[in-house]
């Protein structure tokens, strides 16, 4: 008889014996399906040492791999702390030069300021190794363009900064200001369509009623009440407790009475 066939009738032995008496613990196993065991997994050890005493070149390939990546890894560690650190400095300095300098009168000296922080945030947004820290760079860069009036930039940033982030809510709502950037700018039809692509992401954090409510504004105000109407009602239906309930019955007060007038007419 082979020793193949030894094993694995003595691998069937001990498997009935495990469906048998389980609970004896491993102790209880017959000494002839240790011993087979044993042998086994010292016969795979030998082969192991051989195939490494045999292959000299390639292990220490291997292992110059493996130490490689280990450095690599800790060296991208401690860089993307001190980027971080950095960013996040800057930021900071950043944010309460804004703040300040939003503060100043309108002037020509203002105007320069704004000029110099949308410089640094430029950078900060652009930067080659991105952070959260990078992508608030983004949003400081939004805001200086809105203060310049500079609008279709304003909102160019602000899809930069929701790009950025890994928060699917900090992401959506950014896309939601750069949607509602458009409608105020009377872009209407890229604000729906902004509103139209957030629908799923708004399910996501359970706050779908802020882009029904506002999709169906901007439906209304490119006066498609057909399309608007359904939308404000689905509102009243699927969110009873929604901030908007009042909004959205007035912008229905105010369909009804546009609808009664091309009745009589």
């Amino acid at each position: 008889m082979s020793e193949k066939i030894k094993r694995k009738k003595l691998f069937r032995k001990r498997k009935k014996f495990e469906e048998n008496d389980e609970n004896q613990g491993i102790h209880k196993i017959p000494k002839d399906i240790v011993e087979v065991e044993r042998n086994l997994i010292e016969n795979w050890f030998l082969l192991s040492r051989r195939w490494l005493k045999s292959n000299p070149k390639l292990v220490r390939t291997i292992t110059a791999a493996i130490m490689l990546m280990v450095i690599l890894t800790f060296i991208g560690i401690f860089t993307h702390s001190a980027i971080t650190e950095s960013q996040n400095e800057d930021f900071i300095k950043l944010y309460k030069t804004f703040s300040d300098v939003k503060k100043m009168p309108e002037s020509e000296d203002k105007k320069k300021k704004f000029n110099e922080i949308l410089e640094n945030s430029q950078k900060l947004c652009s930067h080659f190794w991105p952070t959260v820290h990078a992508a608030n760079g983004c949003l400081i860069e939004a805001y200086t363009y809105k203060e310049l009036k500079e609008f279709q930039k304003h909102i160019e940033s602000l899809l930069k900064f929701a790009q950025y982030q890994d928060s699917i809510a900090v992401k959506t709502y950014a896309k939601f200001f750069a949607a509602y950037a458009y409608e105020s700018q009377y872009q209407l039809q890229k604000a729906a369509e902004l509103y139209n692509d957030l629908e799923k992401d708004f399910e996501k954090i359970e706050k779908n009623d802020i882009i029904l409510y506002n999709k169906a504004r901007t439906f209304y105000y490119q006066n498609k009440i057909d399309e608007a109407k359904p939308l404000f009602k689905k509102v009243l239906a699927d969110f009873p407790n929604s901030t908007y309930k009042k909004d959205v019955k007035n912008y229905l007060l105010l369909i009804s009475l546009k609808e009664s007038k091309t009745t009589k007419n």
